[in-house]
């Protein structure tokens, strides 16, 4: 008992079949599907890291703004005259 299909292209088989074209078109949907769905995660992808990027900056402005308040803080004020903390 041979296999008639031993050596053949996987293609030969389908056309022998009669369902190489349906294949193809199935490959390319599923290709498609696949293409938009890999761009939507990278877009997804890049809207964190756009919004992680854009709120690290705020975190560090706002933390620099709380060191220059807090250095004009009475008690501060009190040491910077004395000398002992300097700019």
């Amino acid at each position: 008992m041979s296999n008639k299909h031993i050596g053949s292209s996987f293609d030969s088989f389908l056309e022998e079949e009669g369902v190489l074209e349906e294949t193809r078109e199935k490959v390319l949907e599923a290709q498609r599907e696949l293409e938009d769905q890999i761009e939507n995660a990278v877009s997804e992808l890049y809207r964190v890291f756009f919004n992680m990027r854009i709120a690290g900056m705020f975190q560090q402005e706002y933390n620099e703004k709380n060191i220059i308040i807090s250095m004009f803080r009475e008690d501060n004020l009190e040491l910077l005259k004395s000398g002992k903390v300097k700019l």
